[in-house]
C-alpha cells in the first residue's frame, strides 16, 4: 500500500489469509519505489508481477513455473494478454532472438505477465530504476537482457484492464521521452550507432507518427527500413529477426495508407522490404485497390 488515500488498507485488512503479507508505506514512493519495495519482500525462487486491476489466468503460475524449471537459462518470462471488454490482445514475440529485435523499438513484454529469477536480481543488484521513471519496465528488461535469455509464453496469461486513469495513460508524454533514452541505452549495449535521422525514423515508428497521406514520408520510411538491418552487422541481435520485424512494420504502414484511401502499390514495391517475404495475397490486395480506384 503506497500511502494510498482511498480505502485500500481497510479492504486489505478485511481478508483473513495467512498468505497475504501486508506492506504499508507511510509516504508515497511512486511506482518505482513500490515495485522495489515489493522485490525486497520476495523470498521465493521466482518473482511474479501483476497489477491490482488485472486478472491472471488460472494456469498462469503453472505454465510459467514449468517453463522456468525446464529452461534454467531463461531469466525473464512473460506471456500474452487479452484486453478486458475488447476483442484485441496484447501480443509479443516468444523467442529470445525475436524479443531482442523488438526491444530495439519498444518493450517486448506485458509488464503484469512477467516472472523472473530472484537470484539473478540479487547477483547483479538489479532493481527498477528511477533513471527510467515512467518507462521503468522497459528499462528493467534492457538491464536484464545483459544477463540471460528472454522469453514469452505463446499462451494468454492475463486479462489486462485498460482505463483512462491508468499509469501508462497519465504519464504518456514523459514516457515517450524516457523510451527514447532507453532505446539509446539498448542500442549502445548491442554495439549499434545510429544517425540522428535514423533515430528520428525509429521514434516515428515507436510513437506511431507516420502520416499515411504524405507520399514522400512513407517512401522515406521504406528506404530507412530497407537499410535498417544492415546497421546491425556487428551486433549480437539477429538480423533475420530484424528483417521479419521491419517487414511487418512496412506491411502495416502500407496497409494503413491503403485503408486511408491513398494509392499504395507502387510505394509498397519501391522498398526492398516488400520482398523479404513474398506474400501474393498482400500484393493482390494493393493491386486490387489501385485498379478499383
Amino acid at each position: 500500500n503506497d500511502a494510498s488515500p482511498d480505502g485500500s488498507e481497510e479492504i486489505i485488512l478485511s481478508y483473513e489469509d495467512s498468505r497475504i503479507v501486508y506492506k504499508k508505506h507511510e509516504q508515497n514512493r511512486g511506482l518505482v519505489g513500490a515495485l522495489n519495495s515489493g522485490l525486497e519482500l520476495c523470498k521465493g525462487k521466482y518473482i511474479a508481477r501483476m497489477d491490482q486491476d488485472d486478472i491472471a489466468t488460472l494456469n498462469r503460475f503453472e505454465l510459467q513455473y514449468s517453463f522456468m524449471e525446464a529452461n534454467p537459462d531463461c531469466i525473464l518470462l512473460g506471456g500474452q494478454a487479452d484486453i478486458i471488454n475488447s476483442k484485441y490482445k496484447l501480443e509479443n514475440p516468444i523467442t529470445d532472438e525475436a524479443i531482442r529485435a523488438k526491444l530495439i523499438f519498444n518493450t517486448a513484454f506485458v509488464h503484469p505477465t512477467v516472472m523472473f529469477r530472484k537470484t539473478m536480481l540479487d547477483e547483479h543488484n538489479l532493481r527498477y530504476s528511477e533513471l527510467y521513471k515512467h518507462a521503468e519496465d522497459y528499462g528493467f528488461w534492457v538491464d536484464l537482457a545483459c544477463y540471460g535469455k528472454l522469453a514469452n509464453l505463446p499462451q494468454t496469461c492475463l486479462n489486462y484492464r485498460r482505463h483512462e486513469g491508468q499509469y501508462t495513460v497519465v504519464f504518456n508524454q514523459d514516457m515517450v521521452q524516457m523510451v527514447k533514452k532507453i532505446k539509446s541505452v539498448y542500442l549502445k549495449n548491442n554495439k549499434v550507432t545510429l544517425s540522428d535521422d535514423d533515430l528520428n525514423f525509429l521514434d516515428s515508428i515507436t510513437e506511431r507518427k507516420i502520416n499515411y497521406s504524405d507520399t514522400n514520408q512513407v517512401k522515406e520510411l521504406g528506404t530507412f527500413l530497407s537499410k535498417f538491418p544492415s546497421k546491425f552487422n556487428n551486433s549480437p541481435i539477429n538480423q533475420n529477426e530484424i528483417k521479419a520485424l521491419v517487414y511487418s512494420i512496412w506491411n502495416k504502414t502500407c496497409n494503413n495508407r491503403m485503408k486511408a484511401g491513398y494509392p499504395t502499390y507502387s510505394i509498397y514495391i519501391s522498398s526492398s522490404v516488400a520482398f523479404y517475404k513474398f506474400n501474393l495475397k498482400i500484393h493482390l490486395s494493393y493491386l486490387k485497390k489501385m485498379l478499383f480506384n
